[in-house]
């Protein structure tokens, strides 16, 4: 299951924050903080598997921008500690991905999410954008956040590839897209509807008096 997914531009800023399960706001913005430190700072020939804080996440980097999900890595809350100041361990920044490496050798669990499946699904994801879009860039995401969340939608249901066929997910937002506009259209009509019968109103001459 992915916990949450994030797209973060190479300035820091969060593009799109879609999250699965119940988290405080607090914790929320320690795991944000602590995660886009460590994806910022790591090289392109690390691996896109970091473990840190008891998290597992998979982190990609596509252009400018950065895909962040969070998995199921099977170990308890907190087993790696932040460092000073509430820092992730410079361990795991320098890609020291295993706990193992991170605390020093000690220790290992089995994971409980599968995370090639979870970078599948996290290019999955970016494909569908880039085809809406047709070579997506962070002003997309931008200007048309809400298309971005509706795809993700598509893509994902509580956490759970809910659509694997890029085809279909384009199809329905395709006619969404179609109802979108021709609903605007109406209004738009509408509205000079009401207007030119206001001003024929205002304009007519009232009855003359003597």
């Amino acid at each position: 299951m992915i916990k949450f997914i994030l797209l973060v531009s190479r300035q820091g800023k969060v593009r799109l924050a879609k999250f699965y399960v119940p988290l405080g706001s607090q914790q929320k913005a320690r795991m944000l903080r602590d995660i886009c430190h460590v994806a910022l700072r790591r090289g392109a020939r690390l691996s896109n598997i970091v473990e840190l804080n008891g998290e597992k996440y998979i982190c990609r980097r596509y252009a400018s921008l950065f895909f962040i999900a969070c998995i199921d890595g099977g170990r308890p809350t907190a087993a790696v500690h932040a460092g000073a100041d509430g820092e992730p361990p410079a361990a795991v920044a320098a890609g020291a991905d295993d706990l193992a490496a991170a605390d020093g050798g000690v220790g290992g669990s089995v994971s409980v999410d599968n995370e090639l499946l979870a970078i599948e699904v996290v290019h999955h994801f970016v494909e569908v954008l880039d085809r809406y879009f047709g070579n997506v860039c962070e002003l997309d995401l931008i200007f048309n956040f809400h298309r971005a969340y509706f795809l993700l939608d598509e893509v994902l249901l509580a956490g759970q590839l809910q659509e694997s066929s890029k085809a279909a997910i384009l199809e329905t937002a395709r006619q969404l897209d179609l109802t979108a506009e021709a609903s605007e259209e109406a209004s738009v009509s509408a509205e000079r509807a009401l207007l030119s019968t206001i001003q024929s109103t205002f304009s007519s001459p009232g009855p003359s008096s003597y």
